[in-house]
């Protein structure tokens, strides 16, 4: 599986600054990515729209200083998400 488009910092923030019109191309660019993401590891289309929209919604409401998109999807999923190994 591809690793997605490259993250885009200035999509990021133009998203966080509420700017007309990107939020629609923000989901354009990482819905499809972040779906096909969580249907590869198992969950059904229903939830894995569910968790889409959450880390979506937390990549657009929060710094990504220190996160991933990746991360927040695995913090959207909830408490089956697998812990890091140190």
């Amino acid at each position: 599986m591809s690793s997605g488009p490259p993250t885009s910092l200035t999509l990021i923030s133009r998203v966080q600054q509420h700017e007309d019109g990107v939020w629609s191309r923000f989901v354009d660019v990482y819905e499809p990515v972040m779906r096909a993401f969580l249907g590869a590891k198992g969950l059904q289309d229903a939830d894995a729209c569910d968790v889409t929209q959450e880390a979506l919604r937390g990549v657009a409401d929060r710094p990504m200083a220190g996160r991933s998109a990746v991360g927040l999807t695995w913090r959207a999923a909830g408490p089956s998400s697998p812990k890091t190994e140190k």
